[in-house]
């Protein structure tokens, strides 16, 4: 599979078949995302895996626990409306993949900066790019691999609590759910290149 084939084939999956995904593939499509291009080289990122069932059910608790608070949503995400629904079928989604990929911002500053400080606003959106093109590597490379994904967000809801969970100091950005999917979804509409690219 080429990089365009791959580029045209992934799909956000959001059901996923009751069967193991081997470390092997996890760990390649890690690799990819290793692979990623970063500000300065920083590589600013971290994954834990969390393929056992019993961690798993230890996250979905927290991800449960946070949702059905709501006290962070409001505090994450202060200019959109609080999405319980969407963000249980979220849970949902996670709760049926067989491995999932927490995606941490080594820096772990970003929510604390102070509306001044524009340094470290401009370093912060270029580790969020940078940690956007891995994901974007492991995305590619899981679907050459036959695996499904889904790029998740509204995990950053209970950043405070999973960061509290595996006692680490680095801001939680995103999630990946994995595994084979049951189905492969069509293809979402995409705008046309004309209403999106200017020549000058």
């Amino acid at each position: 599979m080429t990089a365009f084939e791959a580029i045209e084939k992934r799909r956000s999956v959001r059901h996923f078949l009751d069967k193991p995904v081997e470390r092997e593939k996890i760990i390649k499509a890690l690799d990819a995302a290793r692979l990623a291009p970063s500000g300065h080289n920083e590589q600013p990122w971290r994954f834990v895996v969390i393929d056992s069932p019993q961690k798993k059910q230890e996250m979905v608790d927290i991800f449960q626990k946070g949702i059905e608070s709501g006290k962070n949503a409001a505090k994450v995400l202060p200019y959109t409306n609080y999405n319980s629904s969407g963000m249980n079928y979220t849970l949902g989604v996670m709760r049926e993949a067989p491995v999932n990929i927490l995606v941490f911002h080594t820096a772990g500053f970003g929510l604390d900066i102070k509306p001044d400080d524009l340094f470290r606003k401009l370093c912060f959106m270029t580790d969020h790019q940078s940690i956007g093109g891995a994901i974007e590597n492991f995305l590619l490379a899981a679907c050459e691999l036959d695996l499904g994904t889904l790029w998740i967000g509204h995990i950053v809801a209970v950043y405070e609590e999973i960061g509290q969970w595996l006692n680490t100091p680095d801001l939680l950005v995103s999630a990946i759910s994995v595994g084979y999917p049951a189905k492969w979804p069509s293809a979402r509409p995409r705008k046309t290149l004309d209403s999106i690219v200017s020549w000058i």
